[in-house]
């Protein structure tokens, strides 16, 4: 699960579900494993504190990667086991590797160690935010009526439905005609049929880039409508 940030949708799941999820664990003795999925890049509010957190969380795995908030080569992760499987855990780890990454590890403890890996994200959050005000300024300006981009909290993209009379499939061969990798929703989904629309990047681009290809998406858009 990802209470912190669903993808593609971007919703939080609430702290009374949450709750409800824990209790539910601890009557049916299951397992938890919380995927803190970009927990750190939240642009509304307070930062939500993770399952592993709360009271009852005795069930809960706990896992991270530091690849979206430093650098996909980085390469390292995290997790946070329970007790009574920490020792279970650590065999296992022994068996697939005996030698972690000590020295890269040594480097990144330092750099959190020291406060330059809050103030790091304390400015990729300031600059992705921007990046994501920008984007809807911009769809507001020239697809208005034709994108509509729900409320917005974290990540590093946003959904953007479209009308039902436009083709998505129309939308995304177009854009790739014009230099645009558009990804559909429903590329996401296993049931439901409701999604109708494309997830829109934003974190990774410069203002520029992002104008240009708003541009595009308007033609592409177009040509399908």
């Amino acid at each position: 699960m990802t209470p912190a940030h669903h993808y593609p949708l971007g919703s939080a799941l609430s702290l009374d579900r949450r709750v409800e999820l824990l209790r539910w664990a601890a009557a049916t003795k299951a397992i938890l494993i919380e995927d803190d999925y970009d927990s750190e890049f939240r642009y509304t509010g307070q930062p939500l504190p993770a399952m592993k957190g709360l009271r009852g969380a005795d069930s809960v795995f706990l896992l991270g990667t530091f690849n979206k908030a430093l650098f996909p080569t980085l390469r390292l992760g995290y997790m946070v086991v329970p007790d009574a499987w920490l020792d279970r855990v650590l065999a296992l780890r022994y068996q697939t590797d005996l030698y972690p990454p000590a020295l890269t590890e040594t480097v990144l403890a330092a750099f959190i160690e020291s406060g330059q890996f809050a103030r790091h994200l304390r400015r990729m959050r300031e600059l992705y935010g921007q990046r994501h005000k920008l984007l809807r300024r911009e769809i507001e300006r020239t697809l208005a009526g034709v994108v509509e981009l729900p409320a917005f909290e974290a990540g590093f993209s946003t959904p953007a439905y479209l009308p039902r009379r436009i083709s998505v499939a129309d939308v995304v061969a177009r854009g790739a005609q014009l230099g645009l990798d558009l990804w559909r929703l429903d590329r996401c989904a296993i049931r439901r049929r409701d999604l109708h629309g494309l997830i829109l990047g934003f974190a990774a681009f410069s203002e520029r880039q992002l104008r240009d290809a708003i541009g595009l998406l308007a033609r592409a858009i177009e040509a399908a409508d």
